[in-house]
C-alpha cells in the first residue's frame, strides 16, 4: 500500500453558492443615531443633535454607495488520500480574493471519524473536534492555512461543508456563502496491540 504519495489528495477549488447579505445590528444602531440626531434636531431647532447625527447618516450613506459583495476563492487539499487510523493528516485550506476581505471566517464541519486538532493560532477547534473555524484576512495574495486532523475512524471521507462569512469594510453588512468541498480520504484501519 502506497500511503505516502505527496500530493495524492490533490487540490480541489470550491464554487461558493449563492451569497446571502444580511443586515447587522450595527446598521441599525447608526441608523437610530442619524434618525434621532438629524429629524429630532431639526424638529427642536438644535444644531448640537444634527452635529451628533450627521456623522451616523454619512456613514450609512457611504457605506450603501460602496457595499460589493466579496468573491472569495477557497481550495481545499489533503497531502495524501490515504492513512492509517490515528494517524494525522493536514487539510490545506487555500483562501484568496481579488479585492481585500477584511474579515474572512472560514468554518469547516468534518464528518464523524475525522477530528481537527489545536495547531495553529488562527485556528479554533470545537469541543468535539468536528468543527474548525478560521479567521483571516485576506487580501489579493493568496494565504494557506494547515489544518491538521486525526483520523479517529476508518472508512471513507469525501465531502466537507464549508461555510464563508465575513462582513464590509464598516462592519453594518454580513455576507455568508455555503460550499461543499469534496477532499477524498481513505482511512484503513490501524494495527491493534
Amino acid at each position: 500500500m502506497r500511503r505516502n504519495r505527496p500530493g495524492a489528495g490533490g487540490t480541489h477549488l470550491l464554487e461558493p453558492g449563492p451569497v446571502t447579505r444580511r443586515i447587522t445590528a450595527r446598521f441599525g444602531a447608526y441608523g437610530l443615531v442619524a434618525v434621532v440626531g438629524v429629524l429630532g434636531g431639526l424638529a427642536l431647532g438644535r444644531p448640537e443633535l444634527v452635529a451628533v447625527g450627521s456623522p451616523a447618516l454619512l456613514i450609512l450613506g457611504f457605506a450603501l454607495l460602496t457595499i460589493e459583495t466579496p468573491e472569495p476563492r477557497v481550495a481545499v487539499s489533503s497531502a495524501r488520500d490515504r492513512v492509517l487510523e490515528g494517524e494525522v493528516v493536514d487539510l490545506e485550506i487555500t483562501v484568496g480574493a481579488q479585492r481585500a476581505i477584511p474579515g474572512l471566517r472560514v468554518s469547516i464541519a468534518l464528518p464523524v471519524g475525522l477530528a481537527a486538532e489545536e495547531g495553529s493560532t488562527t485556528v479554533a477547534v470545537g469541543e468535539d473536534g468536528r468543527s474548525v473555524e478560521i479567521s483571516t484576512p485576506v487580501s489579493s495574495i493568496e494565504r494557506t492555512l494547515a489544518v491538521p486532523v486525526r483520523c479517529v475512524r476508518w472508512g471513507a471521507y469525501r465531502r466537507l461543508g464549508i461555510r464563508l462569512r465575513s462582513t464590509d469594510f464598516f462592519g453594518l453588512f454580513s455576507f455568508e456563502m455555503a460550499a461543499s468541498a469534496i477532499v477524498p480520504l481513505k482511512v484503513f484501519p490501524g494495527e491493534k496491540l
